[in-house]
């Protein structure tokens, strides 16, 4: 069995075991002009009680389970070669989620959200204060997690425009997890009232478009590695830590001059 194998047949052996008891994320509020309460990146919506059609709501945090069969094969029933596969797997992913959360907190940061919390680590999550927000705003930093995250994986894989119009759907009928797909359907759904599902959703590219143009600048890039970097190695970075880190002003500054947004 190579080290992907293992690796995919353990986290498999995860969702089964806990696909009953998967949970969604904190309840917040966020203000915006239809005056419903959604979430921010950080203080996600609530669950609905029905489980939500997504995938990707769908999976749990937790890795391999307590209650994973006695019988998985384990690190000591590796090869040499197949241990170094896993550990390279099991690296790129710690990798990936520090670019994706910095994504986060970069692109919020940019656009003046106070950020409280950065991790990667098991609950990899970016907080933000609470307030009237432009609901654009939070989707663009819904985006940019992804959008982070390529930079560790070397290519950028955007959902697709059926998987934007089903999330479109889902958010229309409540259906919605806590997932940044999912919230930011559902922000927009409540944004533009009166737009039909096909204007959302090229709206919704343009969000994304956006947040690619502004994390494709050379500074906020160099932003961006630098925030990764610190959390790849101490896990959490309160706001004063982030504050060290980050260059907040050059960052709005040059969010200006990309795209002018109403505050």
């Amino acid at each position: 069995m190579t080290g992907f194998a293992l690796a995919q047949d353990l986290a498999s052996a995860a969702a089964a075991s806990f696909e009953a008891d998967a949970t969604h994320l904190r309840a917040g509020q966020v203000s915006h002009p239809g005056g419903a309460a959604a979430g921010a990146c950080g203080s996600e919506l609530t669950a609905p009680a029905n489980p939500p059609e997504c995938l990707v709501c769908a999976l749990p945090f937790e890795f391999v389970p307590s209650c994973a069969p006695r019988a998985m094969p384990t690190v000591v029933d590796l090869t040499d070669t197949q241990r170094k596969r896993v550990l390279e797997w099991h690296l790129q992913s710690c990798r990936r989620t520090a670019f994706h959360e910095a994504g986060h907190a970069i692109v919020g940061l940019a656009h003046g959200r106070e950020l409280k919390f950065v991790q990667a680590g098991q609950n990899p999550h970016a907080s933000f204060l609470t307030g009237p927000l432009i609901p654009s705003v939070v989707v663009r930093t819904k985006c940019a997690g992804e959008v982070g995250a390529a930079v560790a994986d070397g290519r950028l894989l955007l959902p697709s425009h059926s998987e934007m119009l089903a999330a479109v759907e889902r958010a229309r009928m409540e259906q919605i997890g806590s997932c940044d797909l999912c919230v930011a359907a559902l922000l927009l759904v409540r944004e533009r009232l009166g737009a039909s599902d096909a204007e959302l959703v090229e709206y919704w590219k343009s969000l994304w478009r956006q947040t690619i143009d502004l994390l494709d600048d050379i500074f906020v890039r160099a932003q961006l590695i630098k925030l990764a970097g610190a959390l790849l190695e101490h896990i959490h970075l309160r706001s004063a830590d982030i504050g060290a880190i980050v260059d907040t002003a050059s960052l709005q500054a040059v969010r200006r001059e990309l795209f002018v947004e109403a505050e």
